[in-house]
């Protein structure tokens, strides 16, 4: 592999999240990351999955810490009712759904695993994941990737398990469910980092119908090399747009695949814009800057 790097040059970094977005719809890449927006009014799922994180995150690091489950689920419920003493009247009801689903779940589970990673942020250099070639091609030398899984469970044996929760208004379709691969991802990534990762779950949290289903998913080698492969052409492509001399990004692309507009935040902008429209008051009006860090 030809060396580009040099130490005085600070690495590139990519989140897992920023590429994820891009292979959604570049157009939706560009409101989310060009401009830096955000629904001032979130979906009634990511609304809760914010909460919910957040309470999971504290009974995760609670366990972390070394506290026993009834202690930890004790402790996470004084920090939801601290919660919901600073929550907006109007913003409680989200609250109170994130936590019913939170506290079954966390109820209904032995956690006879040890919780060892909460919400760590890692970045690992994509020349540990990627083929040189493909490196090569799209001069990606200097770039790291960022992702942040939700926690990591060390089972007896030193062998992991990497989890991540999505809280989300309606079940998944089998298609669906088979072709996420965030969670087999970050099993790569940490594997490739020395972590011994066996295995890789999502759980869903149904904010409309209550249930909380685990979906598991097994890796073999040539799905792996084919997830690297596809997932390391989308960072180049990102990374591509990145140093773009153009001066303005908003000519990015609409995506071909329409069903992804369904649940988009941004179709309505994205709609004006493609009919030849003016979209900028409903951007400023409908939306905010967000002020979340991929690159932290």
């Amino acid at each position: 592999m030809t060396d580009h790097v040099h130490l005085s040059i600070k690495p590139e970094i990519i989140s897992y999240s920023e590429v994820f977005k891009w292979d959604t719809c570049p157009r939706q890449y560009w409101y989310r990351f060009g401009l830096g927006l955000r629904p001032q009014n979130e979906s009634g799922a990511i609304d809760t999955g914010v909460k919910g994180h957040k309470l999971l995150q504290h009974f995760y690091n609670l366990l972390e810490l070394g506290h026993s489950k009834d202690e930890a689920v004790r402790l996470t419920q004084q920090e939801a009712s601290r919660m919901v003493k600073a929550e907006a009247i109007s913003e409680i009801g989200s609250l109170l759904k994130a936590w019913t689903l939170v506290d079954n779940y966390i109820r209904g589970n032995d956690f006879n695993s040890k919780a060892v990673l909460v919400e760590n942020r890692f970045l690992i250099p994509i020349e540990k994941i990627a083929p040189e070639d493909l490196i090569d091609l799209y001069d990606l030398q200097n770039v790291q990737i960022g992702f942040t899984p939700d926690v990591v469970f060390e089972h007896t044996g030193g062998f992991c398990e990497v989890e991540d929760a999505k809280f989300v208004g309606r079940a998944w379709s089998k298609s669906k469910l088979n072709r996420f691969q965030q969670s087999k991802l970050y099993q790569i990534f940490l594997n490739r980092m020395g972590y011994n990762v066996t295995r890789s779950s999502v759980r869903f949290f149904n904010v409309t119908t209550g249930l909380v289903k685990p979906q598991d998913y097994t890796l073999s080698s040539a799905e792996e090399e084919n997830l690297i492969s596809d997932f390391t052409k989308a960072v180049g492509e990102v990374f591509e747009y990145r140093r773009s001399p153009e001066s303005s990004k908003q000519y990015t692309r609409r995506t071909m695949n329409y069903t992804t507009c369904q649940f988009c935040a941004f179709e309505f902008p994205c709609t004006l814009e493609a009919e030849g429209k003016d979209a900028s008051k409903t951007l400023k009006h409908e939306y905010t800057k967000s002020d979340y860090d991929y690159n932290r």
